[in-house]
Order: structure tokens, then sequence, then C-alpha cells
């Protein structure tokens, strides 16, 4: 025998069509593969294209198994040289050269305590905390003393205040601005402290909560002075009711898993359930100053000496104002690729650590780009790289005009001149936002910008730009090298690799619900998804442990290499290792002849014809061929009569008998190449789509259900049959025969007849030497344990 290694990391060839198979090899109890997916239902993992894993319950296990040695990495290092020079050094690598070799430090606590300090205990849920905190101290004592529906609305009024203003942007300029007054020679602690200012968000959020908290106490006691017929009116009480209705649908759609996968959706609703929920606050504010004012005392002298009415004005022009400002503004592009465009604008200067917001259609969406203000040059410009259809948009069809809301609003590197030296790492259009800063100078940068093909992508202006800028800074190029970044090119190192192998049948292939280009593969436009999902589609191979999928993966190498055979002379297994890539192995089933070519099954050789030939068709493109396929092609098999009837008795007795021989001491498993052929036509009723499931359902559950008389039966019966359509030491026959040994272990353990038992065991050997012949020559495969430990196991068993 021969076993053809195939490493996960080697080298792939340019040349060579061959096609990657799933590997549909069905368990004893699931033989027609019911229950699996075709590969075109494969998840597609596009930021690691060359691994789709579907990892259940196995965290020890590798999850990239491509490995990548990184030698004589290019980067761009910046020096007092000439440009033409700097570019020549850029070429070099130098900075990165033995980068790989290099050991991070042990952290130095516990992944609890980090957890609890950096996720748990951020300034962001601890300013959320104290808000809430502080607020149902307060909620306590309102239910104690039994506070009427008037004082209780000023409290929800105050929290909507508070949640308001906190993200208008004139505040959070201010909070900013407040922040970075603090001169860099005051204690780092401090400055560290105050550089969070970005984490008033919890502000926003814990007022929001709170205030619809209140809100519900409100609607509990306005209900119970309706019912009680005191102050609060009908009017008030189902004005409050809709309000709280969309406070509630505000703050469950503003929950971090929705907001993220459904950020768009989240706008809206926020924008138009928001402006709805002012409009009715402030009728319902009426309405409940009317409820409660002095008998003597008009609409309006209550109104306007009300404090929660000034509140509502000011949260209302809050709102407003950004409106008022809504302009639209002209833009000049600057195409630099097909991956990215550069926006110029005049309208306004900006200072470093800005943010704007554009609109092609206001009411509806908006979009968030960091500004890059250039001393000396009036406006400013944003960086605009593909990450979804409107920037897809922007890039193909570049706008003349924009429309552009409030005024420009910092962000978290406004904080950067609060410190003397700064580390900034920044991924593929993530420079946006820290290119100003480094122009600025206020600060000693240091730079480390990942970015597939930079110059290509952003151009030379950027980069050079950046590199005056700031000496010492580092582009790497990740893409190129297998590293990860926010935008890839499909053309770089191992994208390049998976972009080379064939493409699928389908054209137009349907994406998987799981993809969603705009919140989950940043750069990824819907065609490229299409073009790497075709590819997925027609050369994944379906990774297994004992014949358990638990994955599905790209093995280049293998996919050229081997064609597909429904009556192959080699499958592939997997072996897996803790913290080490998922190693594919091709093995021989046989000799095979020097020139002979070595195939494997792309699915599982025991479907029924025409399912196998529809499923090669649409995922691979072609229709097989092969002796198995050429042969059954000409028979029609009739339904086979029904079971327990004599029969189908007589003839399953006949195939164990082709298949096995008649006695079970000298029953044996056939050797010979397509034994299928000696199939007599009276048998023909076997390959019928129905018996093989139908069959299997009943070996499953009478060997679960402790029946194993009639699972012995039924089982000997389905051995024959894969005897029959598997191939010589095909694993799934070597699977089948342990099932079919611990079965008959079960029934001569529970069996109390002493003379029944030895024939019983017997034949539990007898099922045993065959998975051992089957499975020895496949060998281990998946993790530890698995089919040939078990043998080992009952073996020991059996002797005693």
């Amino acid at each position: 025998m021969t076993t053809h290694s195939v490493p996960l990391d080697s080298a792939a060839p340019t040349g060579g069509s061959g096609k990657a198979p799933e590997m549909g090899i069905s368990g004893s109890e699931d033989p027609m593969g019911v229950g699996r997916r075709s590969i075109s239902e494969a998840q597609l993992d596009l930021v690691r294209p060359l691994a789709a894993y579907r990892v259940q319950h196995r965290s020890d296990i590798a999850k990239d198994p491509v490995a990548v040695n990184v030698h004589d990495v290019p980067s761009y290092s910046s020096s007092n040289t000439t440009l033409d020079e700097k570019r020549d050094h850029e070429e070099k690598g130098e900075i990165w050269e033995g980068f790989e070799n290099d050991v991070l430090p042990e952290k130095q606590q516990g992944k609890l305590i980090r957890n609890l300090r950096f996720q748990i205990m951020s300034l962001y849920r601890r300013l959320f905390g104290i808000v809430f905190v502080a607020n149902m101290a307060c909620f306590i004592w309102y239910c104690v003393t039994d506070a009427n529906a008037k004082d209780l609305g000023t409290v929800v009024v105050a929290n909507l205040f508070v949640a308001i203003l906190m993200r208008q942007e004139y505040v959070i300029n201010a909070f900013f601005a407040v922040a970075c007054l603090a001169p860099q020679s005051w204690p780092l602690w401090i400055r560290r402290i105050l550089a969070r200012v970005y984490s008033i968000g919890g502000i926003h959020s814990g007022a929001g909560v709170s205030g619809t908290v209140w809100l519900m106490l409100f609607v509990g006691r306005a209900t119970r002075e309706v019912i009680d017929k005191q102050r609060t009116t009908i009017p008030t009480l189902v004005l409050s009711y809709v309000i709280l209705a969309l406070l509630l649908v505000m703050v469950g759609f503003a929950h971090p898993k929705f907001r993220v996968a459904h950020h768009d959706a989240f706008e809206m609703i926020h924008r138009f359930a928001g402006w709805t929920a002012v409009a009715v606050v402030w009728a319902q504010f009426v309405l409940l100053t009317n409820d409660y004012k002095q008998d003597d005392e008009s609409l309006g002298h209550a109104l306007v000496t009300s404090a929660p009415f000034w509140l509502v004005v000011i949260f209302t022009c809050s709102i407003v104002l950004p409106w008022l400002r809504l302009r639209k503004v002209p833009v000049r592009a600057e195409i630099l690729s097909d991956h990215c465009v550069r926006l110029y604008f005049d309208y306004v200067d900006t200072q470093p650590g800005h943010f704007t917001r554009m609109s092609l259609d206001p009411l509806f969406e908006w979009h968030s780009f960091a500004t890059i203000a250039e001393p000396g040059t009036k406006g400013y410009s944003a960086v605009v790289s593909r990450a979804g259809d409107w920037t897809k948009k922007q890039i193909g069809n570049p706008p003349d005009k924009l429309w552009i809301r409030g005024i420009p609003c910092y962000g978290v590197v406004r904080v950067t001149p609060l410190f003397r030296r700064v580390v900034m790492v920044a991924t593929g259009s993530g420079i946006g936002p820290i290119a100003p800063v480094v122009f600025a100078k206020r600060t000693e940068i240091q730079l480390l910008w990942t970015a597939p093909s930079a110059r290509k992508t952003f151009g030379n202006k950027l980069v050079d730009s950046l590199l005056e800028a700031a000496p010492g800074s580092v582009i790497y190029e990740a893409a190129q090298y297998g590293g990860d970044s926010s935008h890839w090119n499909p053309g770089d190192g191992r994208f390049g690799t998976f972009f080379d192998l064939m493409k699928g049948s389908l054209s137009d292939p349907q994406l998987p619900v799981v993809f969603n280009p705009k919140d989950q593969f940043l750069g990824v436009t819907d065609d490229l998804a299409r073009e790497a999902y075709t590819r997925f589609g027609n050369n994944n191979f379906i990774i297994h442990s004992h014949l358990n999928t638990f994955g599905h993966g790209i093995y280049p190498l293998a996919s050229r290499l081997f064609n597909h055979s429904c009556v192959p002379n080699a499958v592939a297994k997997y072996i897996i290792s803790p913290f080490e890539s998922v190693q594919m192995e091709v093995v021989a089933l046989r000799d095979i002849a020097e020139g002979e070519e070595i195939t494997i099954p792309y699915l599982d050789p025991a479907l029924p014809l025409h399912t196998r030939q529809e499923a090669l068709r649409l995922n691979y493109g072609f229709t097989c061929t092969c002796p198995l396929c050429s042969w059954a092609g000409h028979l029609d098999p009739a339904p086979p009569p029904a079971r327990g009837s004599a029969e189908l008795a007589i003839l399953e007795s006949q195939l164990c008998a082709l298949s096995l021989g008649d006695a079970d001491r000298a029953a044996k498993l056939p050797m010979e190449r397509d034994f299928f052929r000696r199939l007599p036509e009276t048998l023909v009723v076997f390959l019928h789509e129905t018996y093989l499931p139908s069959i299997s359902e009943v070996f499953s559950k009478a060997s679960h259900e402790g029946e194993y008389e009639q699972a012995l039966s039924v089982g000997r019966t389905l051995l024959a049959l894969y005897a029959l359509l598997y191939p010589s030491n095909y694993p799934q026959i070597g699977m089948h025969a342990l099932e079919l040994a611990k079965t008959t272990w079960n029934a001569a353990v529970t069996n109390s007849d002493t003379a029944r038992e030895n024939t019983v065991e017997d034949a539990a050997r007898l099922f045993l030497s065959f998975a051992s012949c089957v499975l020895s020559v496949w060998g281990p495969e998946g993790d530890a344990g698995g089919p040939l430990e078990e043998i080992r196991m009952l073996e020991k068993l059996l002797s005693n």
C-alpha cells in the first residue's frame, strides 16, 4: 500500500485543474449521507478564505490550517534620506527581519482578571453603572414615598435630557476640549483617565436605559391614577404608553449584537423612533401639565414655570440643530485605486481627530468618515475604501456633491496631544483618522500601518506624506504575506493561491445567509464574495474526525492533484492535533500501478446514481463516467419487496451469500475490482433509492434499542451491500463492521444461553477482523482515540 501525504502548508503548484472533494463518507447509521450539507451550503470565512471552519466544541484545534513562513517581509520605513532612497530602503524589510522568532511576553494577569478590568469594568460600563445605580437608588426612594405621576415625569424628562445631550456634537466637542486642556506635565495616570473621554457614551446609555425604567414606573403610577380617577387623564396615559413602546424599541435595537449586525436598520430606527418619541413627549408633557396645574393657573404659565418644560425645549433644539446645518456641498474626488477614493472638501477647516457625516439620501443613511486636514491646506479630505454598497458606489461613480450634516465632531484620536510619545497602529483605511494627527506633528508618533499594497491601494501621495511627517513610520504589506487586514487584495499572497483555484459551475451562486459584507467582512463586495464562494464550493474539503464532520477547509495542492471517481483508489483523512494545523493525508485503498491516476470520492459512492450525478453537475459542473456510474446507468431498479416479507428475506440472504459467502465462519470481504458487476439482475432492487436509507434506519433503531438479534440480521445485509457498492478497504465498510462487532458483543453479554453466547462471540470476532483489516489500511484519523482504539479494546474483551 502507498500513502500520499498532503501537508496543509504545502506550496500549491501553479498549474493543474483537479477538483477538491466533498468527502462524503457517511457513518453506518447514515450511509446515504442524510442530513449532510452539500458543498453549496458550506459557510465561507472571507477574512481567511484558505480555512473555512465551523468547529463545534473543539477549542483545542487550530482554526487556521495554513502555516505561513514570513521571510524578507517588505516594509516602508522613513529616514533622513531622499524620497527615492527612502523607497529603495522601504523594500528591504530590515525592520521585520526575524520578527517571527520573537517571543511574546507572558500575560501578567489571568484571563478572568483581564476580562474584569478591560471588558466588564471598562470606563464606558463604569459610567453606565454609576448613572444606572444612582437612578435605581432614587427609583427605590420614589417607590417608597409613593410619588405622583408629575414628579416621576420630571425624572423621566431629566434622564432623556442627559441621554440626548450626550450625543449632541457641541457637547461631545466640549468634553474633548476640556479633557485635552491638561498639560503634558500632569501625572500620566491623570492624563490616561482624561484620554478615555470617548467613553462618555456610557452616560448616554445609562441615562437612556434609566429613563426607560423610570417611564415604566411613571406609566404604572399614571395607570393607577386613571383607575382611581385622580389627576392623570386617559389621553395622557395613552401617550405615555406610546412613548414607552418607542423607547423599548430603541433600547432593544441598540443592543450591541443587533447594532453591529444591522447598523443601517439601527440608525433608521433610532432616528425615526426618536423623532416620533420627542413629538409625543411634547404632547404628553402638555397634557400632564394641564392635568396637574392649579385651577386658577393658565396652561401657558404652568408650562414656562416648569423646569421639565425647559429641559424638553433644550433637548428638542439639540436634536434639531444639526439638521439646521444640513447642506449639500461640492466635493472633488481622487480615485486612488479600484478599492479606494479620496474625497476633498473645502467648505470648512477641520482639526486632527474630527470626523464628519456624509450622505446621498439624508433621511435614510449617514456614513461617518475621519477628516484628514493637512497644515496650510484649506478644507479637508476623507479616505473612502470599499466596505459595502455605499462605498463601492462612491469609488465606481465618484460624486460631485454630498450632503453634510452638523459640524465636524471629535473622535478618539483627539486625545493624542495629552501624551509626549504615542504608538499608533492602523489597518487598511483605518489610517484615515490617524493621518491628520501625524501631519499635525504635535506629538512624537511611531506609526505602524498594516495594509495590502499600500501604495497601489492608497496612492503614493498619502504614503509619502506620512513617511515625511513621521520619521520611523513602518508600513507592513499584510495581505501579501497572509496577514489579516481590514481590506485585502484577492491577488496577493494566500488569497492569490485561493483565487487561482478553479471556479465552480454556478455563474451566480447564492451567498450563504451568514455573509454580510457591510458588517462582517470589511472591504469585501458582493461580486468579490461570489468569486470567492464559487471557488470555495468547487474546492472545499469536508474535514472529519473518525468520519464525523466538523468543518470545511481549502487544501490547494490536493484540490489540484486529485480528480473524482465513485470507485476511488484513495481516500482523504485528517490528522488533528492540539495547537497544530489540521493535516490532510490521502491514503491508497489498494496498490496503485505506476502511471495510474489517483482518484478520491467527492461524495458518498453509495448514494443513488441520479443523486450523485446531480450533485456533481451542480457543484462541479461535470458528469461522472466512472465504472460504477457507467454500469448503473443501464439499470432501472424496481422498489424492493416490503420489509418483513419472505420474498425480501430470500433476496437479502442471496445478497449476503454473494458479498460475504454462505457461512458465517467462512465469510470474507470481497477484494475483487469492480465487484458490483457480479450483481445478478434479481438483486438490482437493492440499488433502489429507498432501500439503503430504510435498512440503515432499521439497523440504527434496533441496535440502539437493544433489539440485537434484529440489528445483527439487517446489519449483516447492510455490510454485504456496502461490500458491493464501495471499493475494497473503503473506510465505511470497516466502520460498519466495527458497529456490527459491538452490536454482536452486546448481544453476547445480554444472552443467558451459553452455547448461543459462544456462537455470537465468534461472530463478533469475525466482524472485528473485518473492521481491523479495513481500518488498519486507513490508519489513525482525526483526533485522539477513534475506531482503532475501540478495536483494540474489543479484542481485549473477547480474549478474556
